[in-house]
This record gives C-alpha cells, structure tokens and sequence, in this order.
C-alpha cells in the first residue's frame, strides 16, 4: 500500500509542481502587465502624448502584449483549474490546493515515510485513496506498524473497552486459505500426514479434529513448533465465535471443535495474486493481499493499526503481559468461559497423541506387508526402534478414559499389536508395576519383532538387554520391599515406645 501510494502521490506531485512553478511565472508577468493595463489615450493627457510620443509609443506596445497575455492568462488558468480538479482523484484533496513550499515539503516527506502513519493516514484511508485510484489494495510488512507493536506493555486502544469482548479479536495462521467461508481442520479438509523416515516414507490421518487460535497476537513459536513461515493469517473478531463449541479459552491457544465459520465481518491476510481465488471461494470474506513470502508479523499490525484491537504479545502459555491476561479472563469468565487450559494439558491433547501413535504404528506395519521397511543400517534400525518404542510406551500408559473413548478403528489397530485389547494390556501394565521398565520393554521387543518377521527381516531379540534390565527391576523390586519393611520396622518400634 505504501508504495503505491507513494509512487502515485509523488507523480501527481511532480506534475503539480510543474503547474505551479508555471503559475508562479505568470503571476510575475501579470504583475508586470498590471502597470500597462489601462490604455493609452487614458494614460496618457493629448498634450503629453506629443510631448512624450517615444514613452507613448511604448506604452502603447506594452499595452497590447498587456491585453495578449490576459486572454493566455485566461486560457491558462482555465487549464490549471483542470489539472487542479483532476489531481483530486489522485490525491488527497487538501494536498492539491498547496503551493510549491508545501509541495516541495511533502515531497521530502514522501521520500522518507516508512509507515502510512508518516503520511498522516491509516488502513482505512489509505484503502479508500488506493480504491478511488483503481489500485490494488496489497500490505507490506511494516507499512502499518507502530511502537506499540515492540512494547510489551500497551497503551490501551482507546476506541474499545478492555472489559469489552468487543475488544478481542482471534487470529489463525495457517498454510491453507479458508474454503466455503471455513477455516477447516485437517480432519475436514481431508489431508493427510506426509511423514518420512529413514526406514519408511508414510502417512497418516490428522489426529486433531479441532481449531486453535491466538487471541489479539499471532501465535508464539514453541515446543520446536514454527509459524514463521505460514502463507495465511485469518482475523475473526470474538463475537463471532461464542456460539461455537469452546474447548478452551486460552489467549495463547484457544481451542474450537471443528472447522470455524467465517462471515463479512473476518479477514483473511493472503499472498499477492491470491485474493480473487480466496474471494469467490469464500464469498462475503473480507480479503486483503500482501507482498512477501509469509504472514508472519503482519497479522499483528494488521489487527492493531488497521482494525483498532490492542496488540498483546503471546507467549507459549498465555499473555506476556500479566495485567492483560487477567482482564482478557475477566470478560471470558463474565461470559460463561471458565477453561483456560494450555492445550497440552487437556483431555484433546492426550487422545491426540494416542491416535497418533496407534496410526503411526499401523502405517509402520502396513509398510512391512508391503515390505517396504528399509532396515539395512544402523540408522534405520536405530529410527525404526525408537518409533516403535516411543509409539508403544505412549500407548501402554494412556489413561483408561481416553483409551475408552478411540474410535473402533483404533481400537481394533491397538488390539492386533498386542493380541488383546488396550484396555487390558494397560490393565495388565499396572500389575507389573514393580517391574514396569522391564514389561514395556518387552512389549516393545514383540512388536518389534512382530513387525520385521512380517517384512521379511531376521530380528535379535536382544535377550541380554532384557536380562539386564530385568535384572535391574528386581533388584529395584527387592530395594523396594526391603524399604517398606526398614520403614514397618521403625513405625513399630515407635509405637511399643509410646
């Protein structure tokens, strides 16, 4: 937007001074021919013009230039009022009345302006002048910025009230455009997981059947997790979602079941070139585009400098800014919301990572049917065994509520790993407790092994590291029994004492 509208205004500018200067020239020339005006039998008595035919003469010829240069000047200054009425379609309409100084001067502030801001405009100005100009409206990152994007601590935005759920706006970040006016989740968009190994390129289906977003701040990277490279942001304001099913309300990670409907009153930030596709997929969204390889940042300026929110930075768990949190809550808290859980302390995350590890190993073990595991290195043996063994661990110490609640297709996947269902093999997990290391171990080594005699592949069952680490859970078995017998001992000489 910047740009263009520099490019525009500096043009109309240069044109205009061109006028000006011109202007200023024929002012002179007036003021020259203002003194031979009157004509000459008026100017001059009969008497003087025979004593003074030479200065008569003169003034005669001076005269008639007089009288030529008026009908230019007329002819002139109807095309400079023209020009005039033509640059208000070009420029902002009290530039155009300017003379050269204050053109000359805006000129240089052209030259160094860095935000809209440095030209006395905002979004929504410079939008309308961009449109009135028949010129694309597309954002550069750092156009619409300000100091309160670096400050952790706001200036509260006057134009909302922070006890108002008016004053919040969600923000997503994605690689994907919106699609029948919906952020979609994975589940619904139906793409898969592509996941390469190097034992085995596979995929497998998303596990998370929900939307999270940020609230008035893009999302912070963490967890080895990087948004810095997303092609989309989408905006919706909050009042558009309380009717959605809220799973957590969260201002780092506010979590919706499903997809998200959007309306005229979201934002969709979209790459240059993209925005008439979005538009007709998603009639009625509002679509800005922007020039760059990512989102990122820019959402932030957008929100705060073009639609008036208050910027409040995100960290991994919630606001920086704690005094923004705690009003942020308030408002959610007066409107029925009360979870606020990060989300991977929910009961959405721990069926996540399950379904992830049951698919992951079923895809693992489809690829051995199809003998396509690749386990001829260290290296792939070293991966193979570390997703198996990650996968199984992550599997036998699930909570039995979320191993209730899979879907039958998981359920049937967990059983054929194990030759019985999850629920009991966790159920039989407990019972080895005092030698849990061991057992998942060993349940590790059977899938293992389960898994390479169906590709083909000879296996070692490794017996010494079992003995090992059997041996080493008896022995912290037997530390175990012998420190709860020390500690009856002590309780009961305490009581014969007493």
């Amino acid at each position: 937007m910047l740009t263009t509208i520099k490019k525009i205004e500096e043009n109309c500018l240069k044109e205009l001074l061109k006028w000006e200067e011109e202007r200023e020239k024929w002012e002179q020339e007036s003021q020259f021919y203002e003194a031979y005006k009157t004509p000459p039998k008026q100017q001059f008595s009969f008497g003087k013009r025979l004593l003074n035919r030479k200065e008569y003469q003169t003034y005669q010829q001076k005269h008639e230039a007089s009288k030529q240069f008026t009908a230019k000047n007329i002819e002139w200054y109807k095309n400079y009022t023209v020009a005039r009425e033509t640059f208000k379609g070009q420029l902002l309409e009290n530039v155009v009345y300017w003379k050269r100084e204050e053109i000359e001067a805006y000129l240089e502030t052209l030259k160094n302006a860095k935000t809209l801001k440095d030209l006395g405009q905002n979004y929504e100005t410079a939008k309308a002048f961009l449109e009135k100009c028949h010129e694309d409206v597309v954002l550069q990152k750092g156009e619409l910025e300000s100091d309160a994007l670096h400050r952790v601590q706001i200036q509260r935005n006057e134009a909302y009230q922070e006890d108002a759920i008016s004053s919040y706006v969600l923000v997503h970040l994605t690689d994907y455009p919106p699609q029948d006016n919906q952020i979609k989740t994975m589940q619904d968009k139906g793409v898969r997981h592509q996941i390469h190994r190097s034992y085995l390129d596979y995929e497998i289906e998303p596990m998370r059947p929900t939307t999270h977003l940020c609230v008035n701040s893009e999302v912070d990277n963490a967890n080895f997790s990087s948004w810095d490279d997303k092609k989309y942001a989408v905006l919706i304001p909050m009042t558009e979602v309380l009717k959605q099913k809220i799973l957590s309300a969260n201002e780092a990670d506010f979590e919706i079941e499903g997809s998200v409907p959007l309306n005229e009153r979201c934002y969709c930030l979209c790459p240059q070139g993209e925005e008439e596709a979005i538009k007709k997929e998603n009639p009625g969204l509002q679509v800005v585009a922007y020039q760059g390889e990512n989102v990122r940042g820019l959402a932030n300026e957008f929100l705060s400098e073009a639609l008036g929110y208050t910027y409040h930075p995100a960290g991994q768990w919630g606001y920086i800014d704690r005094e923004a949190q705690d009003n942020y809550r308030k408002v959610m808290e007066q409107h029925g919301f009360h979870d606020f859980s990060a989300h991977t302390d929910t009961p959405q995350k721990a069926t996540e990572a399950l379904l992830q590890s049951i698919r992951i190993l079923a895809a693992i073990e489809e690829g051995a049917k199809e003998h396509r595991l690749q386990l001829t290195t260290e290296e792939q043996r070293d991966d193979f065994q570390a997703d198996v063994k990650s996968c199984v661990y992550q599997m036998l110490i699930a909570d039995l509520d979320t191993v209730k609640n899979l879907p039958p297709k998981e359920q049937a996947q967990a059983e054929s790993f194990f030759g019985k269902s999850l629920e009991e093999k966790i159920k039989e997990e407990v019972a080895h407790k005092t030698q849990q290391e061991f057992w998942l171990k060993e349940q590790e080594l059977s899938v293992v092994k389960r898994i390479q005699d169906i590709n083909g592949v000879a296996t070692d069952a490794k017996n010494i590291e079992i003995e090992e680490i059997q041996k080493e859970a008896e022995q912290n078995a037997s530390k175990l029994i012998t420190e709860e017998h020390d500690k009856s001992q002590k309780t009961t000489a305490s009581l014969r004492q007493k």
